[in-house]
């Protein structure tokens, strides 16, 4: 259910929140109900759930999670390669 909320917030800064709004073809309500949400969210180990009007990408982001490497030396494993490639 949606309920009107009044605020009162500095002119420039509306300004400056309705291009950014516009350059995510979102309205400002909505920016400011997504930050609600953020703000609002559980910030444990648990992913915050990306609301179905961002990007792909934003998707994509929330459902991975950095992977770190072994700790491989490649150049080793780089002139391996070439050796046996190579025969040298």
């Amino acid at each position: 259910m949606k309920a009107k909320l009044t605020l009162s917030i500095d002119a420039d800064v509306i300004e400056k929140a309705k291009i950014k709004a516009a350059a995510k073809k979102m309205s400002l309500s909505a920016i400011v109900e997504e930050y609600m949400e953020l703000l609002t969210a559980s910030t444990g180990s648990e992913k915050i759930i990306i609301r179905k009007k961002s990007s792909i990408t934003d998707r994509i982001k929330a459902i991975t999670k950095t992977v770190k490497l072994t700790d491989a030396d490649y150049k080793k494993q780089w002139h391996k390669h070439l050796d046996e490639k190579y025969g040298n």
